[in-house]
């Protein structure tokens, strides 16, 4: 703790403080020369009312800068507090994007599987009508159609109509079978009529 001594207007006084004695003195001289100010325009006022006076705007000035800091705090506090409340929304929003180009990605992926899944099947598919067991049944289809309409297959002694056949099964008749099972369903029919 500095002690030192002040002069206020020819009185001595000795303090003692926790403050640099420059400070204090520079202080000290402040209010000196503010009381003589008072005096000198106000002759009339004593040295005590003057030392009141100053003192008292002293503490209005110490006030108003009260005042003036916890204004600064609450805007401050205020600022914090919306700083905080705009990095809890950037916040979520880059978690919302985050979770957005996730899900983008995870459609992405998926949608690049169908499309090589639709291309595997298109060659696929390609093929299956380039190959030449298609190429028979259309042959065979068109031979039927030449030969009366109808594609007849003979089962078990029985002569069937291939349409009647489920179209999962696919059969592939060369046109002579074709004219020997026309033949033998003639000459079944035939031997029908004259049983009768």
């Amino acid at each position: 703790m500095n002690k030192l001594k002040v002069s206020i207007c020819g009185r001595i006084f000795t303090l003692s403080t926790d403050n640099d004695v420059e400070f204090v003195e520079r202080i000290a001289k402040s209010l000196d020369a503010d009381i003589k100010y008072l005096m000198k325009e106000m002759p009339s006022l004593g040295l005590e009312s003057s030392a009141i006076l100053c003192a008292l705007s002293a503490y209005e000035q110490k006030v108003k800068s009260d005042e003036s800091i916890d204004n600064i705090r609450r805007q401050v506090k205020e600022y914090v507090d919306e700083a905080g409340r705009a990095r809890d929304s950037r916040d979520r929003a880059l978690q919302a994007g985050n979770e957005q180009r996730s899900e983008n990605e995870k459609l992405r992926k998926e949608l690049e599987k169908l499309r090589s899944e639709n291309k595997s099947l298109k060659e696929e598919n390609e093929k299956l009508r380039s190959s030449p067991n298609t190429q028979d049944d259309s042959e065979a289809e068109k031979t039927g159609s030449e030969a009366g309409g109808n594609t007849y297959c003979e089962c078990e002694d029985q002569l069937v109509l291939a349409d009647s056949i489920p179209s999962s099964i696919t059969i592939a008749i060369d046109q002579q079978e074709m004219n020997r099972a026309a033949r033998r369903s003639k000459a079944r029919s035939e031997k029908r009529k004259n049983k009768k």
